[in-house]
């Protein structure tokens, strides 16, 4: 993302996207539009958006844009709000984006909005994408969801007496042959994961050749898989010295 200040109040949304909806539904958009509501700041701004997160794949990219928004604008327009306000702000356009506000690895609770700072062990990541997207909506309305499910509490992850889970995952599978069949071939080499409510599968593994064993066999069978590795502090807070 780069950002480019205007002096007439205007956003205007660049993107490499073949994008089909106004810009001002875009969230990227949205969050300009709030910072610059919330401080009344009477500047505006360029904004260019190249993505290659994998659209509707359950990776946060959009929040994380909409996050990276904030975060920039707050900085070129020097409206100097703390990262808390922001964080309350940004709950109205996600529930994902006071965590990529946050900007580092963090135990999440109540609607994602209740963060405290955790530290995870370097890994990488197998991710595969299927050929297909999921509606969140759909999944979350969706009687057989479970709503009563015991509480992880982040003392038990820590002392590993609790193992985590994720209740989208059969939900998803059952409705989508193509995540099913994504979660199945990659649980062949360990725990697969479903991402939120989908549609990407990942695999956390502890050294880079494992990851890209696993993708030499993947590309073989023409499958999208993408290797990421895990950092423990968002580049932009690092960028932008927070």
């Amino acid at each position: 993302m780069r950002f480019k200040q205007r002096n007439d109040r205007k956003i205007v949304l660049h993107s490499n996207l073949n994008i089909d909806f106004p810009a001002k539904e875009n969230l990227v958009y949205k969050a300009a539009y709030l910072l610059q509501q919330k401080t009344q700041c009477q500047k505006g701004a360029d904004i260019w958006l190249e993505k290659h997160i994998p659209q509707g794949a359950g990776l946060g990219g959009g929040s994380s844009d909409a996050a990276t928004t904030l975060l920039g604008l707050n900085h070129l327009w020097q409206t100097n709000c703390p990262i808390t306000k922001l964080q309350k702000w940004s709950l109205v356009l996600g529930a994902d984006i006071p965590f990529f506000v946050f900007g580092q690895n963090a135990w999440a609770e109540g609607i994602g909005e209740k963060l405290e700072a955790i530290n995870l062990p370097h890994q990488w990541f197998v991710l595969l994408v299927p050929t297909c997207q999921i509606n969140t909506q759909q999944v979350f309305t969706n009687p057989k969801l479970p709503r009563n499910s015991a509480k992880i509490t982040k003392q038990g992850y820590e002392a590993g007496n609790i193992s985590t889970r994720n209740d989208c995952e059969s939900i998803v599978c059952e409705q989508n042959a193509a995540v099913f069949d994504a979660l199945s071939w990659l649980s062949q080499f360990g725990k697969a994961r479903l991402t939120g409510t989908g549609a990407c599968v990942f695999l956390s593994c502890a050294r880079k050749s494992q990851a890209e064993t696993i993708k030499k066999t993947a590309l073989a069978e023409n499958r999208h898989i993408i290797l990421a590795e895990s950092v423990n502090f968002s580049l932009v807070h690092q960028v932008l010295a927070l």
